[in-house]
């Protein structure tokens, strides 16, 4: 969103933010996945970071959130 549409850094995150506080919703009825996904490239830049900090607070803030790595998402499939 933030190169081919180019979508402003505030707007990326309002949208991000919506996005997961719709699916936190409909996660009490069943499970489901949020996939944040961050390229350093992109998303780490000095005008970015504030708005990348602000999503990271925002999903950190809510309860029973399993915060796994891509790593640790694997090891539980068997």
């Amino acid at each position: 969103m933030l190169v081919h549409r180019k979508v402003t850094s505030e707007d990326y995150a309002l949208s991000v933010m919506d996005a997961f506080d719709g699916l936190y919703a409909e996660g009490v009825a069943s499970t489901k996945f949020f996939g944040l996904h961050i390229h350093p490239r992109i998303s780490a830049q000095p005008t970015r970071f504030r708005h990348l900090s602000e999503i990271v607070e925002h999903i950190a803030g809510h309860t029973e959130i399993w915060h796994a790595t891509t790593g640790e998402m694997v090891s539980t499939v068997k």
